[in-house]
């Protein structure tokens, strides 16, 4: 009995000693701890400014409490510059230098104990230019130009994820920040801008507007290369229509980001053309000795009517007449029996003109009877009979 009480004695605390000793630590704010955490991702860095950056990152590892951002100008010995807490997703990094690259790369931290770092990510504080430019041709003479830009209501989507800044504490002082930085610029936009500018678009920016860029520069060449400035666009805008050009000319263009006095490089599109849907399936009918009917197949939505050309076996084409829109018949009159003439047809506008259609040869048509025959009725008369194809 004594040696069973000695045992159940010593039991529980070479329990305790034991488990204590082996088992693994699982708080992960303890200093101690064999956590394995996990890297957090940085998946953007963006122009926010002429002087900042924002750095975004994916929240992986839900044991951190705050998150420690680090930047260079190199991609090594990179120095903490910030720690915010997990609320934000989100920071803008200021005091920059525009034009320069800034490398950065973050790390979680549970309380004291440090968590992984991210890979080092770069991004260079510039203009960046508008993308994927793609343009429909509307008419003879419009064009329309779409393209999409990064940075639009970037701000306003930001301020919406309760981001941290560098030099403010709340989206009240940066937006007022951005703002007076703006007017600080104005009269060096104005100089600058004044090379490129149409003097009959004035550029202005809302007074609620606060994207980083001020708009975008439109310019068009025509085949040779040698661009002009089309027009100027406030911030906000990524579609723009030219008109009052020319059928069957090739256009090109191009478009940057403008911002105080900065630009972005250029996007361009090239071999761009109007439309203007010529007539098809045109055929010409005789249906006289005088007369012969035109039809075609009306392929415009916006023409103003259709020219009629006609010649006479060798001679040249001259116009004969013209029809109003959405017409796809015509009939010529008082024509000459035995003569040959040919014929081909264009859509028009008050400014271009579509290319012709193919040419057809007619004549105009007096058939013969045919099928004659003669029947004696008596000693003195014959009966003639025939068919007649008139």
């Amino acid at each position: 009995m004594k040696h069973k009480f000695i045992i159940l004695y010593f039991l529980p605390l070479f329990f305790l000693t034991c488990t204590e000793k082996d088992r693994v630590w699982d708080n992960p704010l303890d200093p101690d701890s064999n956590i394995e955490f996990t890297a957090p991702e940085i998946i953007s860095i963006t122009p926010f400014d002429f002087d900042k950056l924002s750095i975004e990152w994916l929240k992986v590892d839900e044991n951190y409490t705050k998150i420690q951002i680090e930047r260079s100008l190199i991609d090594s010995n990179l120095i903490q510059i910030a720690e915010v807490d997990t609320l934000t997703s989100t920071y803008i990094d200021t005091g920059l230098v525009f034009g320069s690259t800034y490398y950065y790369k973050i790390r979680g931290m549970a309380d004291e104990v440090q968590g992984v770092y991210s890979d080092v990510s770069s991004a260079t504080l510039n203009l960046p230019a508008p993308e994927n430019l793609n343009y429909t041709a509307l008419s003879d003479h419009e064009i329309q130009l779409t393209w999409d830009y990064a940075l639009l209501s970037r701000i306003d989507e930001d301020f919406n994820n309760n981001i941290y800044s560098s030099d403010v504490s709340n989206s009240k002082s940066l937006t007022s920040s951005l703002k007076n930085n703006r007017e600080h610029n104005t009269y060096q936009l104005d100089t600058e801008l004044s090379q490129f500018r149409d003097p009959n678009s004035e550029l202005f920016r809302s007074e609620t507007d606060s994207n980083f860029e001020d708009g975008f520069i439109i310019q068009r060449s025509e085949s040779e290369g040698i661009y002009t400035v089309l027009d100027t666009l406030a911030s906000g805008i990524i579609e723009y229509e030219d008109s009052n050009l020319s059928f069957g000319v090739n256009y090109l263009y191009r478009i940057c980001t403008y911002a105080g006095i900065y630009k972005s490089t250029f996007i361009s599109i090239d071999s761009v053309l109007t439309t203007f849907p010529a007539p098809t399936v045109f055929t010409a009918t005789p249906i006289s000795d005088q007369n012969i009917t035109l039809s075609w197949t009306d392929n415009c939505s916006f023409e103003d009517g259709y020219e009629i050309w006609r010649k006479m076996g060798t001679e040249n084409f001259e116009i004969i007449d013209s029809t109003e829109a959405s017409i796809n018949d015509y009939t010529d009159l008082g024509l000459s029996y035995g003569e040959t003439y040919s014929y081909k047809i264009r859509a028009f506008t008050e400014l271009n003109l579509s290319n012709y259609t193919g040419e057809v040869l007619i004549s105009t048509t007096f058939p013969a009877p045919t099928v004659l025959t003669a029947t004696p009725i008596s000693d003195q008369n014959i009966t003639l009979s025939w068919t007649d194809n008139c």
